[in-house]
């Protein structure tokens, strides 16, 4: 069996703590109530129109941008960080990267049906497809990734 050296189990506890706290503020924006993710998504987009000094009648059509986007970048970053995570703690598996991936659409699906239960939320099949191509693009880019990684050396 190979011996990992320090730095290699402080970058896989790291990879696996992130992929955590990601997971763990995924299910926190999922569970705030309709009004409490209507007024994040209303004064990020409202930052972003001052920012870019966009018209103030831009910010509607920002804020729905802005949550159609969130749906993928969530679940982006969170088969990015789980696939991380497992390709280093398995790095003689060259496809272990993609191994979170079945996980993390489920838990995407999962992510839409338990908002039934949510006040001013609902279940959008839609969502749940943007979460799921959130997922599968995080491992694909992260694939492409590690392939370039491993062709160089």
């Amino acid at each position: 069996m190979k011996r990992f050296n320090t730095w290699h189990i402080i970058l896989v506890c790291t990879l696996w703590i992130l992929a955590f706290i990601w997971l763990t503020v995924c299910i926190g924006l999922s569970s705030q109530s309709g009004k409490e993710t209507g007024e994040l998504s209303t004064s990020i987009a409202r930052f972003g129109a001052g920012t870019f000094n966009l018209p103030s009648t831009s910010i509607l059509i920002l804020n729905k941008k802005l949550r159609t986007v969130a749906h993928v970048v969530c679940f982006f970053v969170l088969s990015g960080l789980m696939g991380a995570a497992c390709a280093v703690t398995f790095p003689a598996r060259t496809a272990s990267f993609s191994w979170p991936l079945l996980p993390c659409v489920l838990f995407a699906f999962m992510d839409e049906i338990h908002k039934v239960n949510i006040p001013g939320r609902h279940c959008s099949i839609s969502e749940a497809w943007l979460n799921a191509a959130g997922c599968v693009i995080g491992c694909t880019v992260l694939g492409i990734i590690l392939y370039v990684i491993r062709r160089s050396k």
